[in-house]
C-alpha cells in the first residue's frame, strides 16, 4: 500500500531525514517510535504531502505521490486522515458537528447516519450536543478519532495524539483505537516517543533517530533483539527497565 523508498530531506545544510525506507501493507499498523526531534513528524508531513522529499520517493498503491523535490499528488487528493496531538477541533462547533465536518459530499441522510455511527462507536452519544470547549482531553481525542474515521481514510496518521493524557486514559484510547483499526482494516501509522505506547499500539515498529532508521521489525522481535546498544538503552529506558549495559 505505502512504499517509502530511500527518502531524504535536507533543509539548508541540515539533513532532517536520510535514506528512510519502509513499506506498509493493507490494514497494517505501524508504530513510528523515536526521541523528540528525531524526524518522526517530518516523515509524517512527507507522507501527507505537506513537504516534498529532496531525494527518494513515496508511493501509494503503486502510484507515486512525491519524488525528489516534487509533490506529485496534492494532500487533498490522497484520502489520508490525520489526528494531531491537540485534537484540532473546531471550537465553534459541538461534538456532532465536529464529527460530521468533512462529510459534505454525502447527502443529508447518509451524513447523519455516518455521524451517528461514529458517535456510537467512539462512545460519544451522550456528548453529541456538548460544546467541545467543555470536554476533557480524552473526550476531545475521541471526537478527533471519530471525525477521522467518519471520513473513511485510506491511511490514518496519528501524530502523538495521546501524549498529553494520563496513562490510564491513553491506555483506554489505545485499546479503542486498535479495536476500530482491526474492524475497519484501516492502514495506520502512530507517531510516538513513548515506548509503552508503541508496544501497546501494534505489532510492527519503526525506530527512527537523527533522521535515520535505527530498527524495523515486529515489536516482540525488536524487544528481543534491539540490534544496537543505543536501541537497547532507548527501549529499556522507555519501559522503565534497568539497563544492564
Amino acid at each position: 500500500m505505502l512504499e517509502v523508498n530511500a527518502v531524504c530531506l535536507r533543509l539548508g545544510d541540515r539533513d532532517l531525514l536520510s535514506d528512510v525506507s519502509f513499506t506498509l501493507g493493507q490494514g497494517e499498523q505501524l508504530a513510528l517510535l523515536g526521541p523528540s526531534g528525531g524526524g518522526k513528524t517530518t516523515l509524517l508531513r512527507l507522507v501527507m504531502g505537506f513537504l516534498a522529499p529532496t531525494g527518494g520517493s513515496l508511493s501509494w498503491r503503486g502510484r507515486r505521490l512525491s519524488a525528489e523535490g516534487r509533490v506529485l499528488v496534492p494532500t487533498e487528493q490522497r484520502r489520508f486522515g490525520m489526528v494531531f496531538q491537540e485534537a484540532a477541533l473546531f471550537p465553534h462547533l459541538n461534538v456532532t458537528d465536529n464529527v460530521a465536518f468533512g462529510l459534505n459530499r454525502l447527502d443529508r441522510a447518509d451524513r447523519r447516519a455516518r455521524t451517528d455511527e461514529w458517535l456510537a462507536r467512539l462512545g460519544l452519544e451522550a456528548l453529541r450536543r456538548r460544546p467541545v470547549q467543555g470536554l476533557s482531553g480524552g473526550e476531545r481525542q475521541r471526537v478527533a478519532l471519530a471525525r477521522a474515521f467518519a471520513a473513511q481514510p485510506d491511511l490514518l496518521l496519528l501524530d502523538e495524539p495521546f501524549s498529553n493524557l494520563d496513562r490510564l486514559v491513553r491506555t483506554e484510547l489505545l485499546d479503542t483505537l486498535r479495536a476500530v483499526l482491526r474492524e475497519t482494516r484501516t492502514t495506520s501509522i502512530l507517531v510516538t516517543h513513548d515506548v509503552r505506547d508503541a508496544v501497546d499500539f501494534g505489532s510492527d515498529l519503526l525506530l527512527i533517530a537523527d533522521g535515520r532508521v535505527r530498527r524495523r521489525g515486529g515489536i516482540a522481535e525488536v524487544l528481543a533483539d534491539p540490534g544496537s546498544d543505543w536501541t537497547r538503552r532507548f527501549l529499556a529506558c522507555g519501559l522503565g527497565q534497568t539497563d544492564p549495559g
